[in-house]
């Protein structure tokens, strides 16, 4: 289907080029396809922490929010493990996909483990790729609550689509065992 590429926005102000992953693309349609008609189909927002077994189950929390354009996602970012003394947290914000598609959960990197001196922890979020945020401060870790991390998108109809890897880290203020830990690490699909 031909459209002009300066249309981006369909009759009902939503993006125009939405790539619906569960939906194959033509040979001849492009990529992404484009919808039939006057309305574009608008993927629903998904919100998923990734299982993984290198960074501690509980470590990011998902605690309420959508992942729509104009909306926030409210997160909370903690050591479970309690490995490490009052440290620095960073949320880390990547767009469009993994560090590792081969390994979604995170590259494994010794080190950056919560569990211990010299544990591997997974490094999900690329922040080499010009397509991540830089690190966003959340707050102190003291030990004894987690830290919330709130994450607002842009009222922007064209982000529907959008992939977005989040992951937290841990600097601890006066080294001992661990002193830099990651959480684990969250797939955001930007949607209706």
């Amino acid at each position: 289907m031909f459209l002009a590429s300066s249309v981006v926005l369909d009759a009902l102000g939503n993006a125009r080029r939405v790539d619906d992953p569960n939906t194959p693309d033509g040979i001849f349609a492009g990529v992404p396809a484009l919808d039939i008609g006057a309305s574009e189909y608008q993927p629903p927002a998904t919100f998923v922490v990734l299982a993984c077994p290198l960074n501690p189950a509980g470590s990011l929390v998902y605690q309420s929010g959508s992942a729509s354009p104009g909306n926030s996602l409210a997160m909370a970012l903690d050591n479970p493990l309690g490995t490490q003394g009052s440290s620095l947290v960073f949320g880390l914000i990547g767009v469009g996909g993994f560090a590792s598609v081969a390994v979604p959960c995170g590259i494994p990197v010794v080190g950056l483990g919560m569990t211990g001196p010299g544990a591997s922890g997974g490094v999900a979020v690329d922040l080499s790729s010009g397509a991540s945020l830089p690190p966003q401060f959340v707050g102190t870790w003291t030990g004894t609550a987690a830290v919330p991390w709130t994450v607002t998108l842009p009222n922007l109809p064209q982000l529907a689509g959008l992939t977005l890897t989040l992951q937290g880290a841990f600097f601890e203020l006066a080294p001992a065992s661990v002193p830099l830990a990651l959480t684990e690490a969250a797939l955001a699909t930007i949607g209706s």
